[in-house]
C-alpha cells in the first residue's frame, strides 16, 4: 500500500499488491492440529516486512522477515529473547528508527508461578540487529516484562484483566492499545 503525503484534510492510499504469504511449510502441525499464521503487526524495514504473529510457529519464530515485493519469507528471527515471548500483538519503530519494539498481549498471569510470564513482554532491538534483542525489564537477566503489569494496570484503573492489542511510539512515549478489560479473561468488555 502506498500513501500520499498527509494533509489535515485527507489521507489517501491505494492497493498496489495483493496476495497470500506462506508463513511456514504447508502441513505444519502442533499436537496434531494445523498451525495458523495470524499476523498481528507489521513494519517495513530495509526493503522487508517484519511480521509478528500472535501464535507460536513450531520450530521457527513468531517474528519473521518477508522479502518485499516478492512476499516470500526471508528468515525467522530466532534470538532467544524474541522466541521466548508468547502472543505478540504489535511491532513499531522508535521515532528515530534506531530501535524496533514488539509487545505481547499481557493478558495472562499465574500468581503462584512464572509459567505464563512469557505472555507479558516488551522486546526491543537495534534496527536491523535482532541479535541485540533485549527484554524490557528493570531487573537484570529477567525473562519477561512481568513487573510492568502493575504499572499498566494502574494506568487503566486497576482492572483484574486487560489485553494489549496495539503499540505506537512517540518521542519519549510508548502508546499501548488496550482491546479489552474486565474481571477475567472470561468476563470482560471490549474497550
Amino acid at each position: 500500500m502506498s500513501f500520499s503525503a498527509y494533509s489535515a484534510d485527507t489521507m489517501t492510499g491505494q492497493i498496489i499488491q495483493e496476495g497470500f504469504i506462506d508463513c511456514f511449510a504447508e502441513g505444519l502441525a502442533k499436537n496434531n492440529k494445523p498451525v495458523y499464521c495470524e499476523a498481528s503487526g507489521v513494519i517495513y524495514l530495509n526493503k522487508n516486512l517484519i511480521v509478528v504473529n500472535d501464535r507460536p510457529i513450531p520450530h521457527q519464530s513468531p517474528i519473521f522477515s518477508i522479502k518485499y515485493p516478492e512476499l516470500s519469507v526471508d528468515h525467522y528471527l530466532r534470538e532467544k529473547n524474541i522466541i521466548q515471548a508468547t502472543k505478540y500483538e504489535d511491532i513499531a519503530f522508535t521515532t528515530d528508527k534506531k530501535f524496533v519494539i514488539a509487545i505481547t498481549a499481557f493478558d495472562r498471569i499465574e500468581t503462584n508461578s512464572h509459567e505464563l510470564d512469557n505472555y507479558n513482554n516488551i522486546v526491543y532491538w537495534q534496527n536491523s540487529k535482532p541479535k541485540t534483542a533485549t527484554i524490557l525489564s528493570s531487573q537484570p537477566n529477567q525473562h519477561s516484562s512481568i513487573e510492568l503489569r502493575s504499572k499498566i494496570a494502574a494506568a487503566l484503573g486497576y482492572p483484574a484483566y486487560y489485553k494489549i492489542e496495539g503499540l505506537a511510539i512517540l518521542p519519549n512515549e510508548l502508546l499501548i492499545g488496550i482491546r479489552s478489560m474486565g474481571k477475567s479473561y472470561q468476563n470482560f468488555n471490549n474497550v
